[in-house]
């Protein structure tokens, strides 16, 4: 099914659902509990259009409208005041995370979310903001789209698992599944030539500054490690380094109390990585898994909706208010899941 019809069918089921009051339903269902979004850029529209990995980029005029109708309908936290204070119960109590620490958090996200009142949790990998280096899937994304024919090479040569290369998805999956050894091989002899200074032009970070500001707003910062990795691949010494670095380095920057909240890169993590988040002196960590948070969820293991624009456009590709209170209240979740169930 083309692009275009799964949008169409999808549209349709928003609007029987709306008719049906299924949709409210879901969204009454959510009062007591904490729904949490994650977003990782928010980028001017025109910007946001052409980028190479369009599930993480939302165009500015689209987040606005989000905002503005959350502000509006329903009780927007920060995680940490959220889990602290216990959700309303009489609204949707709803926070905003962005991953990563990238400078349009700073520049549109943050000043969109103060226009409508709100605060938002900012996890930023130390880092990328404090040493301005790259976060390796940059420079995977910047590998493929200049020499993909090298990428393609490299994979065949590996030791690895046999793989076909067919698109930026495919090369990006590959690196996720290899050792970091491995990662950093490929990143090493698949390196388009750029360079730092142009990585920072398209994937600038925040500064200390831009952090230290942040907090000083009212917004949360937490952490996401010093250097992105996927927590479930590290030995122990360098997981509880990721773990504890970070967290004294965003207490240095900010000049108070340690940050709570933690977000596993890449949504990875297990048993092992979750008790070591917690012995770090983490409160709570936020995942990838789907979802909303009842009064009694597991504070290591929050679950979010990854706000992705093609979940929440209308058939012609512009924002829909529908379709995003149908992500946001697990509808299109249960779609997918009884489409997948049947195959």
């Amino acid at each position: 099914m083309s692009l275009n019809r799964r949008h169409l069918a999808r549209h349709a089921l928003d609007i029987a659902g709306w008719f049906s009051g299924s949709l409210r339903r879901l969204e009454r269902a959510q009062i007591g509990g904490v729904t949490i979004l994650a977003y990782h850029r928010v980028l001017p529209d025109d910007v946001a259009n052409r980028y190479p990995l369009p599930s993480l980029a939302v165009a500015e005029s689209a987040f606005e409208s989000q905002v503005r109708w959350l502000s509006r309908h329903c009780q927007v936290e920060t995680v940490e005041r959220a889990l602290r204070q216990g959700a309303s119960s009489d609204v949707r109590t709803v926070a905003l995370t962005f991953d990563d620490g990238y400078s349009d958090n700073y520049s549109i996200a943050a000043p969109i979310l103060e226009q409508h009142g709100v605060r938002g949790t900012f996890f930023v990998t130390t880092a990328f903001v404090s040493e301005r280096r790259s976060m390796w899937f940059d420079r995977a994304v910047l590998a493929w789209l200049r020499t993909a024919d090298r990428c393609r090479d490299f994979v065949d040569s590996s030791d690895s698992e046999r793989v076909s290369l067919s698109s930026l998805d495919s090369w990006m999956a590959f690196l996720k599944r290899s050792t970091p050894e491995l990662r950093q091989r490929a990143l090493e002899e698949c390196h388009d030539g750029s360079s730092e200074e142009e990585l920072a032009s398209s994937y600038s970070a925040m500064s200390v500054e831009d952090v230290r500001d942040l907090y000083q707003r009212g917004h949360e910062i937490g952490s996401h490690t010093v250097s992105h990795p996927l927590l479930p691949q590290l030995d122990d010494e360098s997981l509880k380094r990721e773990l504890c670095e970070s967290r004294a380095q965003i207490t240095d920057w900010l000049g108070a109390d340690s940050p709570t909240g933690f977000c596993y890169p890449n949504g990875d993590h297990n048993d092992r990585t979750a008790r070591a988040a917690h012995a770090a002196g983490y409160e709570y960590a936020c995942t990838t898994l789907t979802g909303s948070n009842p009064s009694d969820f597991d504070a290591q293991r929050l679950r979010r909706y990854m706000v992705n624009p093609a979940r929440v456009s209308s058939p012609g590709g512009g924002f829909s208010r529908l379709a995003f209170r149908a992500e946001l209240a697990g509808f299109h979740e249960r779609i997918r899941n009884r489409v997948s169930g049947g195959r």
